[in-house]
């Protein structure tokens, strides 16, 4: 089934420039399979309770890195998978990318698949991805705002982006958060030796007292030779 909405209830992107092209969805809730396209200016999806306005927000919300399981299942013999295909241009996308080694597409597509046992998988341009990196770009992508929920007004990341604007330090902003994440990666690099040099480490010790006892033993011999 495909639906083309005229124009987001509750989807809005306000301070990044990402436009959500289209949403497919597979054996999710009440849906057997749908896909939705969107147009590049304001989209509205209207409906009568209870006609599933929300499981739209819930598959999308699997998108930007909500946790699942096999209670989302139209068919519990069958996996869910839903797809968004984003456009982005924003130079910090690109930063966020390449601190977390995938491919940068200005056609991004995200996917989530949620098996028949619950276990789930996010890719980003067919690159797997853990659930903390696909909600920190869901975080980029999609700011939601519905029933009950805070608004970013109340939250320090969109206080802080807001001082950043008034304080026009975007340039500096950019710079530290290249640097940031090159620590971070650099980070991971020394822990993964460290955790090699502790495994290492009693094999070097094992080794390096066999050496010396048989240094010991040949000058023994030599000695005795000479």
């Amino acid at each position: 089934m495909n639906l083309t909405p005229t124009a987001t209830c509750s989807v809005v992107f306000p301070y990044f420039s990402p436009v959500l092209h289209k949403l497919s969805i597979r054996n999710y809730a009440i849906i057997e399979e749908l896909e939705i396209s969107f147009c590049d200016r304001m989209n509205i999806i209207t409906g009568e309770t209870g006609a599933g306005k929300s499981i739209l927000l819930g598959a999308l919300s699997l998108i930007l890195g909500d946790r699942a399981d096999t209670k989302v299942l139209y068919d519990e013999e069958e996996k869910c998978i839903i797809e968004a295909d984003f456009e982005i241009t924003k130079k910090e996308f690109k930063t966020f990318f390449e601190a977390h080694e995938l491919d940068y597409e200005t056609h991004t597509i995200v996917r989530r698949e949620i098996n028949q046992s619950g276990k789930s998988r996010a890719f980003v341009n067919d690159t797997p991805v853990t659930l903390s990196v696909l909600k920190e770009l869901g975080e980029k992508l999609v700011n939601l705002h519905s029933q009950h929920e805070t608004l970013d007004l109340v939250k320090s990341g969109f206080q802080l982006r807001i001082v950043d604007v008034l304080a026009k330090t975007k340039p500096l902003l950019e710079d530290y958060r290249k640097k940031f994440y090159q620590y971070k990666k650099d980070s991971a690099v020394l822990q993964g030796l460290t955790e090699q040099w502790k495994v290492l480490r009693p094999k070097w010790i094992t080794c390096s007292f066999s050496l010396r006892n048989w240094q010991k033993q040949s000058w023994k011999r030599a000695s005795r030779t000479c």
